[in-house]
């Protein structure tokens, strides 16, 4: 299917299909570690091979969560990613015209989507069947994703569920209209719009569905947050790190915080750093704080997704709120740059997946000198590295650890990312 898929795709641009293929964008293989290759846009597909750090890729679509290759067609994780000349501005750029093609060549389940209605702060209806007048199940917000099932008529069979890949048996499927959605590789930017809600039940359970005597997925305690991906009756269909099920309305209470978006999916924002002792560990482990509930301390414990744990407040051996560090760096087409004396969380102020960073000394006599500290290090003793005029430093990470600084002084740093 991808070969006649590739076929297709060249003979449509012969004959003048794609008016003007737009322009590739250069990309680089990140870390100290090989990144697997896939034959779809999914974690579920099958492996094409590895990529090496360092390994050159033209990408001839630039999604949020995964982009695809000119040369093989296979698609690789954006966040594997950094971007030598700057990555593209939106997820709609460089675009060659190959996700439509996608649509109509390749089978629907290996799409994923998400919900863009264009009337802000509306929900959208997944239908029983693709009709305006079918009973709804729900109304989900902007920015939720989506896997691709099937289409008819303009209408798309999705599943709220299944793009997780859990393999569970309560995955809620039905259809949206196709206008009302963005598919990941043509995607421009969506603002999430899913509420964050704090639970203020007691030991609330979170359902596989929304009816009473429904399997319960875990049990959620006083005080955690969840995303609210959409509204089912008198049930709020929630949002838990990557787990997911049905709440009673009635046992949460809408914040006024706004969701953010971690590698395309909606998350609750964090709130400092929680140090977490665990087996093994001398001085404990850092993690973003979500939460502090009754009796537990809600955590997230990846960059890479959304996950989130819940561990005994006992083993939270300290909390770090957030600081105050200042004006965000400035933004030009995905290189962000600081010019003069700052400290820089870089994991917040900066996406958690930086790709290069490049640290040159200003022009004069000065020199520039930085080190890198962390939240935890209330007093720290970190040596300062100094760079003479024309000197300059550069650093690759795959993976940022939490709460790290960069402190600097007469500098010029530029930082080019992978995923916004």
């Amino acid at each position: 299917m991808r070969k006649l898929a590739a076929l297709f795709l060249i003979a449509l641009m012969m004959a003048g299909g794609i008016a003007e293929a737009k322009t590739t964008v250069t990309a680089v293989v990140a870390g100290d570690e090989p990144v697997y290759m896939y034959n779809v846009p999914r974690y579920s597909g099958s492996h094409q091979g590895m990529a090496s750090p360092g390994d050159t890729f033209e990408i001839i679509e630039y999604g949020p969560i995964f982009s695809m290759t000119m040369s093989n067609l296979n698609f690789i994780e954006t966040s594997s990613l950094y971007f030598p000349d700057g990555a593209p501005e939106s997820y709609d750029e460089p675009g060659s015209g190959y996700a439509e093609i996608l649509l109509r060549t390749q089978p629907k389940k290996d799409l994923m989507a998400f919900v863009n209605n264009p009337k802000s702060g509306q929900r959208l209806n997944l239908r029983a069947a693709p009709s305006a007048k079918a009973e709804s199940y729900g109304g989900y917000y902007n920015g939720i994703v989506l896997s691709v099932l099937d289409v008819k008529g303009g209408w798309y069979k999705v599943s709220i569920d299944e793009w997780m890949d859990l393999g569970t048996s309560y995955d809620r499927v039905g259809w949206m209209y196709g206008d009302y959605l963005s598919f990941f590789i043509d995607n421009a930017f969506i603002t999430p719009e899913a509420p964050v809600a704090r639970v203020i039940g007691k030991d609330v359970a979170l359902l596989e569905e929304p009816r009473n005597g429904a399997a319960s997925v875990m049990r959620l305690p006083k005080n955690s947050l969840v995303i609210v991906m959409g509204v089912v009756g008198e049930w709020r269909h929630v949002l838990v790190g990557m787990e997911r099920g049905y709440v009673r309305a009635s046992a949460l209470e809408k914040t006024e915080e706004s969701p953010i978006l971690i590698q395309g999916m909606t998350a609750v924002p964090a709130h400092g750093y929680a140090l977490v002792k665990e087996d093994g560990s001398d001085d404990g482990k850092l993690y973003e704080l979500v939460a502090v509930a009754d009796g537990w301390t809600q955590i997230r414990t990846s960059h890479m997704h959304p996950l989130q744990s819940f561990v005994p407040s006992e083993q939270v051996t300290a909390v770090y709120p957030p600081e105050d560090v200042g004006e965000s760096p400035v933004s030009e087409a995905n290189k962000w740059t600081y010019t003069g004396s700052a400290r820089i969380l870089l994991d917040r102020q900066i996406p958690k997946i930086a790709a290069a960073v490049h640290i040159q000394a200003m022009e004069g006599e000065t020199p520039c000198r930085y080190r890198f500290t962390n939240v935890k290090d209330k007093e720290t003793d970190a040596p300062w590295i100094e760079l003479e005029a024309g000197e300059k430093a550069e650093y690759h990470f795959q993976l940022m650890e939490f709460g790290t600084y960069l402190e600097l002084e007469n500098c010029v740093l530029r930082i080019w990312f992978g995923n916004g």
